[in-house]
């Protein structure tokens, strides 16, 4: 997902500046791009150039992840003090 949103065609930087300097080619580009997109979709590949979604699906992911390590870190505490409670004393010869 991040990958997308840095390399997505449609909001690059380098490419609107591109686009500024050359107005003439900048119909062609965008008409090239908005072909590539339509075939993609036809195919039935996902064209990921929602910039809103991309955010929005990289937030989700890192919350679940956050999430995750919270919980991953409660349990091996649990399983700690499981193991401290659960060992006896050293026998006594």
């Amino acid at each position: 997902m991040r990958r997308s949103l840095i390399s997505n065609p449609n909001k690059s930087p380098l490419l609107q500046r591109l686009l500024r300097k050359a107005p003439a080619a900048n119909k062609e580009t965008e008409n090239r791009m908005k072909w590539t997109n339509v075939l993609y979709k036809a195919e039935g590949l996902r064209v990921k150039d929602d910039k809103g979604m991309l955010r929005s699906s990289l937030r989700k992911e890192w919350g679940d992840q956050s999430e995750n390590i919270v919980e991953k870190m409660q349990k091996r505490q649990e399983e700690t003090e499981e193991r401290r409670t659960s060992v006896t004393s050293f026998p006594q010869y």
